[in-house]
């Protein structure tokens, strides 16, 4: 008797790890376009210093994060722009794992150890991925920079009203867009769009912004676009933490099956062997 199915939607997290021990020819993970990562809210103190809003991000281990704490098999982010959207690879370093730099970055902006560092508040979406995810990054930032961040979790349509109207220090969000091109993903930084939730607000960015969607030559875009990648990490509006990955089993008799970053598969080239 034949398989009834070829291909599944999606792996339960739970399942990943059997999968790739008992099955690894059947599972699949591929990029995906879109980024987990945290807000910082820049329009009021602390977060409203580009050294504070560095420190934090330079003290997330997101290797840690990805690989024991979601478990999803997703993709380390030291950038908010996903490497392969129309195959643009980032050439700038981006948010590291850093102690040394982010201890020297408290320092500089007055809170040598944490000390005199403000209550701050990590609004979440209430969910048991996003509670555990939050209750590592507390712990990582309680131990690299001796503060107390307290967590919040609301319901959905609650926290989003929150993050929308800039009620909050730090927030969890999500983007996911389909990758016609990195402006795409780029351009939700820029001054005044509507999922810019920071509030940053950044000149130079914006120009760089409106200089790619003129510009026709690709090494040029992709420069452009480098600088824009830069900015983000000298600013750090937000620290990214992963990229999605589409994750699904597929029958090893299926030929010519072609993963993309929106998981749309043409199905015209794909083959079963008898």
């Amino acid at each position: 008797m034949g398989h009834a199915l070829h291909k599944t939607s999606s792996v339960p997290i739970a399942k990943l790890v059997t999968y790739r021990n008992d099955h690894p020819d059947e599972l699949h993970v591929s990029p995906f376009s879109g980024t987990f990562f945290y807000a910082f809210n820049v329009i009021r103190a602390p977060f409203d210093d580009a050294r504070v809003r560095q420190a934090f991000s330079y003290a997330l281990d997101r290797d840690t994060l990805t690989r024991e704490v979601s478990r999803g098999a997703e993709l380390s982010a030291s950038h908010f722009l996903p490497d392969g959207v129309s195959d643009y690879v980032s050439a700038v370093p981006g948010a590291q794992l850093n102690l040394v730099k982010t201890r020297q970055l408290m320092a500089e902006a007055g809170y040598p150890n944490g000390e005199g560092f403000p209550s701050v508040t990590l609004l979440y979406n209430t969910s048991e991925n996003h509670r555990v995810m939050s209750e590592a990054v507390q712990q990582m930032w309680q131990q690299a920079l001796g503060v107390d961040v307290r967590l919040e979790n609301q319901e959905w349509k609650v926290y989003l009203d929150n993050m929308n109207l800039g009620n909050f220090d730090l927030c969890r969000a999500g983007y996911i867009v389909a990758p016609n091109d990195p402006s795409s993903f780029l351009k939700v930084m820029s001054t005044g769009h509507g999922f810019n939730i920071s509030g940053w607000s950044d000149a130079l960015f914006d120009s760089l912004l409106e200089q790619s969607l003129e510009e026709l030559n690709p090494t040029n875009r992709s420069a452009l676009f480098a600088r824009m990648q830069q900015r983000m990490i000298d600013e750090m509006p937000i620290a990214p933490v992963y990229h999605y990955t589409n994750k699904y089993l597929l029958r090893p008799e299926v030929r010519h099956w072609t993963d993309n970053m929106i998981a749309e598969f043409p199905l015209r080239e794909a083959r079963l062997d008898p």
